[in-house]
């Protein structure tokens, strides 16, 4: 069994193109087959393509990245395999809601289990990492060997020289896309980036508790109250990175984060009951027209209705 499935890796790892482009056909034509009374098979679809890719993906970190002195490093491992777990569970959830609602049985105990856990493995990989900017990254890929701005250097009795560089230690080191840190320096006070990080983390808890308190996603309680502990957190985080222990510590992965952070604020506009409000007649007048359109059309209008169905189990907490 265990050469049986080594030899399908090997042939993933050598036919990627090919799988790629078998994997994106099957996200094409699913569209076709989208309708109100079958959203839970046709989500059973996605979810099988999406583990099946994410399989893949652990597949091409194993035989196609040959960064194997930042793969052995425990720091920056622990995000990666904390980011793949997280991915997983996404690629699962929304299957469950729908499953809990067809069976017309609450979605928000289980819902609140999800959300708990994936607040914990984000805290745990931030206190486990010991960077020196403890903000929890993203991983869910290897970098690739370009992504890694260092040059070699010869062994020596202490760690790989191109760690030191990669972490930001050394004299000669130098900012890279990667993590940042170094376990042997003087000990900062991080109390203020924990505490943005933890709110980060347990937003989404926050949110869902809200929802079971105030009556649901068209409450705009809850809505609010996601948003004040989102704005929150993020002021906390730039207040505490903009202290002179983190100014040479800032590489640009960490950057690219808070980015993101900043930019999944217009998710909000996803979110009930400012979707209703916004977007939602908007896309169902685009839905309409696109339908009288032969084709394209037809395909491209299911997938605005798709999003609107959606809507009502994806972005309430996700985001």
């Amino acid at each position: 069994m265990s050469s049986l499935v080594e030899s399908y890796e090997k042939f993933i790892a050598k036919n990627i193109e090919i799988t790629q482009n078998i994997d994106q056909f099957g996200r094409l034509i699913l569209p076709f087959f989208l309708r109100e009374e079958s959203l839970i098979e046709s989500e059973a679809g996605y979810t099988v393509l999406n583990v099946v890719s994410w399989y893949h993906n652990t597949i091409l970190s194993k035989y196609q990245i040959k960064n194997t002195h930042l793969q052995k490093d425990e720091r920056f491992r622990t995000y990666f395999k904390v980011g793949q777990i997280i991915q997983l569970i996404e690629y699962v959830t929304l299957m469950i809601e729908m499953g809990l609602v067809r069976l017309k049985k609450s979605r928000y105990p289980i819902v609140l289990v999800i959300e708990i856990v994936k607040s914990l493995l984000k805290l745990y990989a931030v206190f486990k990492a010991k960077t020196q900017t403890p903000i929890y990254i993203n991983y869910k890929n290897l970098p690739t060997d370009e992504s890694i701005q260092y040059e070699e250097q010869p062994q020596s009795i202490t760690r790989d020289p191109s760690i030191n560089a990669l972490f930001g230690e050394g004299a000669d080191a130098t900012p890279t896309k990667l993590l940042l840190a170094h376990p042997g320096a003087k000990k900062t006070n991080h109390q203020l980036l924990y505490a943005g990080e933890i709110l980060h983390a347990v937003r989404p808890v926050i949110y869902v508790l809200s929802l079971m308190r105030f009556g649901g996603a068209t409450s705009w309680r809850p809505f609010i109250i996601s948003l004040c502990v989102d704005v929150i957190a993020q002021i906390v985080t730039r207040l505490a990175l903009s202290q002179p222990q983190y100014a040479d510590k800032r590489g640009h992965v960490l950057e690219e984060e808070i980015s993101t952070r900043e930019s999944n604020f217009t998710y909000y506009l996803l979110k009930s009951p400012a979707f209703e409000l916004t977007i939602k007649p908007l896309l169902e007048k685009m839905s309409h027209i696109l339908s009288k359109i032969p084709l394209l059309g037809s395909l491209l209008a299911n997938w605005l209705e798709f999003v609107v169905v959606c809507q009502r189990y994806f972005y309430y907490s996700e985001f």
